[in-house]
């Protein structure tokens, strides 16, 4: 017995003439008194009860998060990783590990690798594969008749690890069939057994095909009709401890959560029961077809009579089969045309199952359910736009710590078996913290730090979004030095063009339209600029350069044919001009590219 139900403790607290405890109320004589007994409620509650089995999902899923492997880096990293993900399937071993320990309060679980059984003669020492051996067991000894020198007898039997492929199955054990013998309170060490089911000793004792693929330790002790001791650590326990006062009658058991919101479950289920009795008896109403009354003058009035009246039984009998055949055809047939040789009323009785749910009680069953569970009911009821408060998860996160934490002690006992399987180093493991509002918000800080420079792409970029950029900075360079040979291609081709016209065409002589001061008295020249490039007029140096800064402007912001028109038509009415103009063209395309290199080396290498 794990704990004391409400009914024992009313009976220890009597209250004499006093009147009922009220911790005496309608569910205590349901609740379960016995081990096997709490684990069918609990299994009730996980196979019928969507709400219970779903929200414990969704917390399982939440702190199921990637593995994190300690001390391992490049080849190794990544064969452990398709060691526990393809070999091993680990991610939904601990699911069901963890929802074993979260219904039943234990979970019970091996490592198990397989293996090749070896049968070697006793006489002859004729060592042959147990596959292609003939052999039964009797009373824990293995017989077999050799092949070689017909001798019939005793065998040594060995089973060899077979690790090609290397697959791990990961054995889930019926804590029904579980024993636990010489529980000590003060280590937390005990014997385990399992109650080998009849099923599979007599698979083992008849030569089924159980008796090559079981281990030869629990062929040995199904041979006996006995119940096989696990060998210490060879199985991994995980519990849901209850208090001291219960530990200690518990022997070494875990306490089904269930047990604890017994009453919550036992008023939820109440209610479902209400639910379905209303649906099943007062949503539909039945409906009744009935002869109508048939009126006849009577003195002053009209009487109405019964029409059963005068019908005699045989005549009640064809009306009652001539109402239900039409009934009947009606659906089979609801387009169909009936006729009845009398007038029929049609009634309906109950229908009033609405007014009777409440929707409320249901509700309060389910919040009181929940909250029993630890369950947040925004939690449960999360859509995929669904937002929570950092510290709201962190609390819940907080509660529920026990689960990771069982999850990550049997991780290290799954890791500590392959690994030594496998004669590899003793390796750990760990979940990853399942903070999802702290992970947006902390990568949303690396970002920023990264566009100042503060951290690398590698801690900003890489690793919390699991991005690979190996190989990708040749590719960036690649392409950076692509579009330099270009521009580059482009200018020598854009000078070639210019030196083409220039020798092409000679520069006109002064006082000629289009010379250096080919307007009246010096004026402006209405060269090809349109007007736009004075004449220099002998002007200085400063003023040259700033007349060049100021056309180098207008040009950069003209579409490329019409500025390389307008250089030409410069360069032919001042070569001079057309020199300085070129130059801040240049400066001013040098400064935009530096600008470039040095915002993409922060984007892609964090350098200031």
């Amino acid at each position: 017995m794990f704990v004391r139900s409400s009914n024992e403790l009313a009976n220890t607290l009597s209250v004499g003439d006093k009147g009922a405890s009220p911790l005496d109320t309608f569910c205590s004589s349901f609740f379960p008194t016995n081990r096997d007994a709490a684990f069918r409620v609990a299994e009730f509650a996980w196979d019928h009860i969507s709400m219970y089995r779903s929200g414990l999902e969704r917390i399982i899923s939440y702190f199921l998060t990637d593995i994190q492997l300690e001390g391992l880096s490049g080849q190794d990293e990544e064969y452990w990783d398709d060691l526990l993900n393809s070999k091993a399937g680990i991610y939904n071993k601990m699911k069901v590990i963890a929802e074993d320990k979260q219904v039943y309060g234990n979970s019970f679980s091996s490592v198990i690798f397989p293996f090749t059984r070896v049968i070697t003669c006793q006489n002859c020492y004729l060592t042959v594969v147990g596959e292609k051996a003939d052999y039964r067991v009797d009373e824990g000894k293995f017989i077999w008749k050799c092949v070689k020198c017909k001798h019939e007898g005793e065998v040594r039997v060995e089973d060899r690890l077979n690790l090609d492929p290397p697959t791990i199955h990961t054995m889930r054990w019926d804590p029904y069939a579980i024993n636990i013998r010489n529980f000590n309170p003060i280590t937390d060490q005990a014997d385990y057994y399992w109650n080998i089911p009849s099923s599979v000793q007599d698979n083992v004792n008849e030569g089924g095909p159980l008796l090559s693929q079981m281990p030869k330790s629990i062929v040995v002790a199904a041979s006996k009709g006995e119940e096989f001791k696990f060998s210490p650590n060879a199985i991994k326990h995980l519990k849901h401890e209850g208090l001291a006062g219960v530990r200690s009658k518990a022997n070494g058991w875990g306490v089904p959560p269930i047990l604890s919101l017994f009453s919550d479950l036992w008023f939820r289920q109440l209610i479902n029961k209400f639910d379905q009795a209303v649906a099943l008896d007062y949503l539909i109403p039945m409906r009744i077809v009935t002869p109508a009354a048939r009126g006849r003058s009577a003195g002053e009035g009209t009487e109405f009579e019964d029409p059963s009246m005068g019908a005699g039984m045989g005549g009640m009998n064809a009306m009652m089969a001539r109402l239900e055949e039409m009934v009947s055809s009606f659906r089979d047939d609801p387009t169909g045309w009936y006729a009845l040789p009398f007038e029929v009323r049609q009634g309906a009785l109950g229908g009033e199952g609405i007014e009777m749910l409440q929707p409320a009680v249901g509700e309060y069953a389910d919040s009181k359910l929940l909250s029993g569970m630890g369950v947040p009911e925004e939690f449960y009821q999360a859509n995929l736009q669904w937002k929570a408060t950092p510290e709201a998860m962190r609390v819940m996160e907080r509660c529920w710590q026990h689960l990771p934490q069982g999850i990550n002690s049997w991780i290290n006992f799954f890791l500590e078996k392959v690994s030594i399987v496998l004669s590899h180093k003793p390796i750990k493991g760990k979940l990853a913290p399942p903070s999802i509002q702290d992970d947006m918000m902390r990568k949303e800080i690396l970002l920023n730090m990264y566009q100042r420079g503060d951290v690398s792409r590698e801690k900003a970029i890489s690793q919390p979004w699991n991005i690979n950029f190996e190989g990708d900075d040749d590719n960036i360079m690649e392409e950076k030095r692509q579009q330099i040979d270009l521009q580059k291609r482009m200018e020598s081709e854009f000078e070639a063009e210019e030196l083409a016209y220039m020798l092409g065409r000679q520069p006109p002589e002064e006082g000629q339209p289009g010379g250096p001061a080919g307007g009246p008295a010096g004026g402006p020249a209405g060269g090809g600029m349109g007007g736009m490039v004075p004449g220099l007029g002998g002007g200085s140096l400063p003023e040259m350069e700033e007349q060049a800064t100021h056309l180098a402007e207008q040009l950069l912001g003209m579409p490329a044919p019409a500025r390389d028109s307008e250089l030409r038509a410069l360069k032919a009415e001042d070569p001079t001009l057309h020199a300085l103009v070129t130059a801040k063209i240049k400066d001013s395309r040098s400064q935009v590219d530096r600008e470039g290199a040095i915002q993409h080396r922060q984007q892609v290498y964090g350098e200031a």
